[in-house]
């Protein structure tokens, strides 16, 4: 079993132990009303990660954090810093939904979902966000699982099988989809990210460009023909 995800974990909690750190971090309070009640770093997180927080203040405390690291390269580090901590609990609940799907290289989760945090905090447009925690978090498993079922896509090409050796192409038993596209179709996409990479019918329905209504429809007719062969398969 990986252990890089924890040893991420540990080096975030080393760093805002750092003097420097500190410096940075009396720094952010000096610009954001919103942290101005905090000593350091510690009680920043503490207040985040407490069950009696109030949603309100917590939601303005990760957007000034997200503010700041979108604003000044000399408060980046420090905010993004703090924002992986933040929201650690979150992204351990998407490395554990997904984790499936990397077992040949777990530490390639690890660093995509810090990566791809990293990438949504420095991109969200705060103008039209309203929850930062739930939007980002969202964000991150949504462009997961697209890059998942990319790379779907690219293991079904049998002319190239050692490129995937490394990745988490293993998301998906051999053959599965080419099997799957003989019984029902172009629906086959549609069933494989609802039932094996946990989209919503909603997300599945953004990845493969269709409206809502028509993969809900769509959704429904191949599951009924599934349910169908595997009945006359019984027989």
């Amino acid at each position: 079993m990986s252990h890089r995800w924890h040893e991420v974990h540990a080096n975030l909690l080393t760093q805002i132990a750092r003097p420097t750190f500190h410096l940075q971090f009396r720094a952010l309070t000096r610009v954001e009303p919103a942290l101005a009640g905090f000593s350091d770093a510690g009680g920043v997180l503490g207040f985040l990660h407490g069950p009696e927080a109030d949603p309100e203040a917590r939601n303005r405390l990760l957007t000034a954090l997200v503010r700041q690291a979108q604003a000044h390269e000399t408060s980046l580090q420090a905010a993004t810093t703090l924002l992986l901590l933040a929201l650690w609990p979150g992204l351990d609940a998407i490395r554990s939904r997904l984790l499936r799907y990397y077992r040949r290289n777990p530490d390639l989760l690890a660093g995509e979902l810090t990566g791809r945090l990293t990438e949504q905090v420095l991109n969200v447009d705060l103008g039209r966000v309203s929850r930062i925690a739930a939007t980002v978090l969202r964000n991150v498993e949504r462009d997961l699982k697209r890059a998942l079922m990319r790379e779907r896509d690219r293991c079904e090409d049998p002319l190239e099988p050692e490129q995937h050796a490394e990745t988490g192409a293993d998301a998906l038993p051999s053959g599965l989809r080419r099997r799957l596209r003989i019984l029902i179709g172009p629906d086959a996409d549609l069933v494989i990210a609802v039932t094996l990479f946990g989209f919503s019918q909603k997300e599945a329905a953004n990845a493969l460009e269709l409206s809502h209504e028509a993969a809900r429809k769509r959704y429904q007719r191949a599951m009924g023909r599934l349910v169908k062969i595997a009945a006359e398969i019984e027989q």
